[in-house]
């Protein structure tokens, strides 16, 4: 993560539910923490910053099942 620059990025968090991801000296350079695991935000509430934007990985589980049920074709 050294090779980031000093603008913000997003982060992606696939990490397994059980790996809190908080890699050293990067709080300063997240500007969004799009969570793929869902229902997490009291985790990550004490590691990100108050101006840094949390997204619940929800709304991808949603579209996933959405998806799945028209796959099996169940109403």
């Amino acid at each position: 993560l050294d090779i980031l620059s000093d603008d913000k990025h997003m982060v992606i968090n696939c990490c397994s539910r059980g790996v809190l991801f908080n890699p050293p000296n990067l709080q300063d350079k997240i500007n969004l923490f799009w969570d793929l695991n869902y229902g997490q935000e009291k985790l990550y509430s004490d590691v990100l910053n108050l101006d840094q934007q949390y997204v619940n990985g929800m709304s991808l589980l949603e579209l996933q099942a959405k998806f799945a049920l028209n796959i099996w074709e169940i109403k």
